[in-house]
């Protein structure tokens, strides 16, 4: 695998709007999320960190158990 796998974000709670939050990105940018996605002491004003990252390892796992179901279903 090449390239970046890991990428990072601060970015601030605005507002909660009932079961949705708004998210300000510091670099500009706006997400609403579902309010779920956030840590419960999440309130207005929270900043939040913000990592996204390629898990491989994980890739690779879920790979190997869809090919082995994929065996035994075709009885190999």
């Amino acid at each position: 695998m090449s390239g970046e796998t890991r990428r990072e974000w601060e970015a601030v709670v605005d507002r909660i709007e009932g079961d949705t939050a708004v998210v300000e990105f510091t670099g500009g940018g706006r997400l609403d999320l579902p309010r779920t996605l956030l840590p419960a002491a999440a309130r207005d004003g929270a900043v939040l960190r913000i990592v996204i990252e390629v898990d491989e390892k994980r890739r690779k796992e879920i790979e190997d158990e869809i090919r082995h179901q994929q065996d035994r279903l075709r009885g190999k």
